[in-house]
């Protein structure tokens, strides 16, 4: 039993440690001017971005949202102000 289980890691190991399975990733497996490589970084830069991107579309919107609000609110403050200062024919006959 201990034999057959020294057998096996010992295959394992020299499958692991075989040069063309360690080079797994596209920048060891391609060269440094590969076509392949360059699509990689350019993933790889996209999927970094991502995040980003999406927190700052959701925070763009937000502020638009919130500057609509306050011009909306000062608007009607505005006009009630002028409501207020306009007298109407029932109280310019008292």
């Amino acid at each position: 039993m201990f034999m057959k289980s020294k057998i096996f890691l010992s295959i394992v190991l020299s499958v692991m440690t075989s040069p063309a399975i360690a080079r797994a990733c596209s920048v060891c497996f391609s060269g440094d001017d590969d076509a392949v490589t360059h699509a990689f970084n350019w993933s790889v830069g996209f999927l970094l971005a991502a995040p980003y991107a999406i927190a700052g579309t959701i925070a763009t919107c937000l502020v638009i949202a919130y500057r609509r609000a306050a011009a909306r609110r000062s608007a009607l403050d505005e006009e009630q102000t002028i409501d207020q200062l306009i007298l109407t024919q029932e109280e310019s006959a008292k």
